[in-house]
């Protein structure tokens, strides 16, 4: 009976990796949607010079993921490094402006189908690791930050030979934030914006 049961994992495995394993490398970039930002002080300095995001630039990653293909179905998991910057502009006369600077750890782990032999579509969870992040003012600190959060990316790509393209709709599902503090008064900024991300990847 033992015999049996491990012919047959065997021969799961067997026809599971069979479908084969490959590894590559990606890059792209990200067009973030405008961030939230919250002001928790009374202090009028405090909500004339953070209550207004002015815009978002662009973001850019680069990393590495594998694709286990299970017949038409694939996994795919990743793990990329993410930096991008939100510009702040003050509600003060002074009109002075300014950044705050992310970057993170992105894992996503998506799920997804072949179509049309070079056609992908995919979706899964997606878990970052957020770094602390920098403003580009020296009265200003990072005092608290949530490491750690959660969110869901969807989209398709294509495959031709060993180039693939990939965009997808990132959305976050938790609400992780960073506290900031000058003179005793603080106000916090959202980590995740949602985003929309393309990249460009090549398998080995």
């Amino acid at each position: 009976m033992k015999n049996k049961v491990l012919a047959l994992a065997l021969l799961g495995s067997g026809m599971l990796f069979s479908q084969g394993i490959s590894f590559g490398t990606k890059a792209g970039i990200s067009f973030l949607d405008k961030p939230d930002s919250s002001v928790f002080s009374t202090n009028q300095t405090i909500d004339a010079l953070y209550n207004n995001v002015k815009n978002s630039s662009n973001g850019y990653h680069i990393g590495l993921f594998s694709r286990i293909h299970i017949s038409s179905f694939f996994i795919q998991p990743e793990v990329y490094f993410t930096t991008f910057k939100t510009e702040f502009v003050s509600n003060a006369a002074s009109q002075s402006e300014y950044e705050v600077t992310q970057k993170r750890i992105d894992v996503p782990v998506l799920a997804g189908i072949n179509a049309l032999k070079i056609v992908r579509l995919q979706a899964g969870p997606h878990f970052t690791y957020n770094f602390e992040d920098e403003i580009s003012l020296d009265e200003i600190t990072n005092i608290q930050q949530e490491n750690i959060s959660v969110g869901v990316q969807l989209g398709a790509g294509i495959d031709i030979g060993k180039i693939g393209f990939d965009v997808r709709y990132e959305r976050r599902l938790t609400d992780s934030q960073t506290e900031f503090l000058q003179n005793n008064s603080s106000f916090t900024m959202s980590q995740i914006p949602d985003q929309l991300v393309a990249s460009v990847s090549y398998q080995f």
